[in-house]
């Protein structure tokens, strides 16, 4: 089994309302000016998939073309611009990751598809 790691961004040369948000939450909450803000969604997918499939599950079910783009063991970030910082979110043990458990559902249809 490898694991990959797929990671989701808004093109940079589009405006990214999520971090518009962040920025604006940093900004009010915490009283730092921020100029800009991006973000990332990353994915780790350990499966028995083939280079193929997990091109297919990053360019049809994660990335919305028109709006995003995709990045397979590299990060996304490096194509955005340069930056100072970055920071890693993820949840607490115990709590859903809706969007990931729909990504496995997803990931366990196509493997079936695939296996047919």
């Amino acid at each position: 089994m490898r694991c990959r790691r797929i990671e989701i961004a808004v093109k940079p040369e589009l405006d990214d309302p999520f971090a518009r948000h962040i920025r604006w939450e940093i900004s009010s909450t915490l009283g730092y000016s921020i100029d800009w803000v991006r973000v990332v969604s990353v994915y780790t997918v350990c499966s028995g998939l083939g280079d193929d499939e997990i091109l297919e599950f990053a360019r049809d079910v994660l990335c919305d073309p028109v709006i995003s783009f995709y990045s397979i063991d590299r990060p996304a970030a490096s194509r955005i611009r340069e930056f100072t910082w970055a920071l890693e979110v993820s949840f607490k043990p115990g709590v859903t990751d809706n969007v990931g458990k729909t990504a496995t559902d997803v990931l366990k249809m196509m493997k079936a598809a695939h296996s047919a």
